[in-house]
């Protein structure tokens, strides 16, 4: 029968003695390599970036250049050590303090910074809406941003007409820093509307924007009165042929426009609105784009449908008749007013 061995037989009391010392030292160097604070090496506080998609290796470098922490290999190894190396999220921190290696680790997991928001902006949203939802989401404060639309020297400087910025956010999907400054946000949506339009668009606009703000103010009233994209060149050659015989635009859009309240049927009083943008009194576009239109439009405006057509109305199933003369427009409108005028009396029986 083998006997048992002791572990007083493997080691002698030295020995072991010498190992618990090499051990103990170990630790204490881990355990002030990695929880001890690192002194920044510049003043505090330090803001940094992490943009969505970035790895851990490149965390590593932005905290190294920024003088947070003495050394890559260290940082990556408390990232291991805690299972973060896929897990920090993108977002703006301020570090206002020194930071050990896995505090430092565990702050970009779970302190507080200013997150990246997924940001959906729809074509024909309007500045007053877009700056809703962004209030909304965080990414910017609405009184900052009003502020900044309405100034002049924003408006300078993006060669933007006295109008200001109302057809000029691009819509679109975006990610935005929380507490975002009102000029990143222009310069996103600003930048994104450029690389959208159409080439032979971008060769024909000059210093002064002028076709640029015709082409987006004739698409945000294209935009404002279809959803439907395959009808936006025929809706935008109506408004081009009025425009071609000096015949006023007539725009039910441009009329809500002047609304505060949200939509409503356009009749009554508010055609007799003193305003430029009411096309219903003024001739010509009116003076900016009433709402930030998409890319369909703006294209169908810049290429507008040639046909002979200079009315349409909306039929019941959410799409439009055209005519090339008024006596047709009339049936095609009345047939559309007797459909709108019973389900809205409809509406009210169930009310009451």
């Amino acid at each position: 029968m083998r006997s048992k061995t002791s572990y007083k037989n493997l080691l002698t009391t030295r020995q072991l003695i010498y190992v618990l010392s090499v051990f103990a030292m170990v630790l204490a160097i881990l355990i002030y390599t990695f929880f001890s604070p690192n002194k920044c090496g510049r003043p505090l506080p330090v803001n940094i970036t992490i943009k969505p998609g970035m790895n851990y290796t490149t965390i590593a470098e932005i905290l190294f250049q920024n003088k947070l922490i003495p050394s890559k290999i260290n940082f990556r190894i408390a990232g291991m050590l805690l299972g973060a190396t896929e897990k920090v999220r993108a977002g703006r921190y301020t570090i206002t303090g020194n930071f050990s290696y896995l505090g430092l680790t565990e702050y970009l997991l779970y302190g507080q910074a200013n997150r990246v928001r997924l940001v959906k902006i729809y074509d024909g949203a309007t500045v007053r809406a877009i700056t809703a939802r962004l209030h909304q989401d965080k990414i910017v404060n609405k009184d900052l941003f009003q502020k900044f639309l309405r100034s002049d020297s924003s408006k300078k400087a993006y060669h933007l007409p006295a109008s200001g910025f109302e057809g000029y956010l691009f819509p679109g999907s975006y990610l935005f820093y929380e507490n975002s400054s009102p000029a990143e946000i222009v310069d996103s949506m600003i930048t994104k509307l450029y690389k959208g339009l159409p080439d032979s668009l971008i060769k024909q606009v000059d210093k002064s924007n002028k076709l640029l703000h015709q082409v987006l103010t004739l698409a945000s009233i294209v935009e404002g009165e279809t959803n439907r994209t395959s009808e936006m060149d025929c809706i935008a050659g109506v408004y081009v042929n009025r425009l071609r015989i000096g015949m006023k635009l007539q725009a039910d859009p441009t009329v809500q426009y002047l609304r505060t309240g949200g939509w409503s049927r356009v009749k009554g009083d508010i055609l007799k609105t003193d305003s430029p943008y009411n096309t219903y009194r003024y001739y010509g576009l009116p003076p900016g784009p009433i709402n930030n239109p998409g890319i369909h439009a703006i294209n169908a405006a810049f290429s507008p449908e040639k046909h002979k057509y200079l009315f349409f109305a909306a039929d019941t199933n959410g799409n439009h008749l055209f005519a090339a003369n008024y006596s047709q427009h009339r049936v095609n409108a009345r047939k559309y007013y007797k459909w709108l005028n019973a389900r809205e009396l409809r509406q009210k029986e169930k009310a009451n």
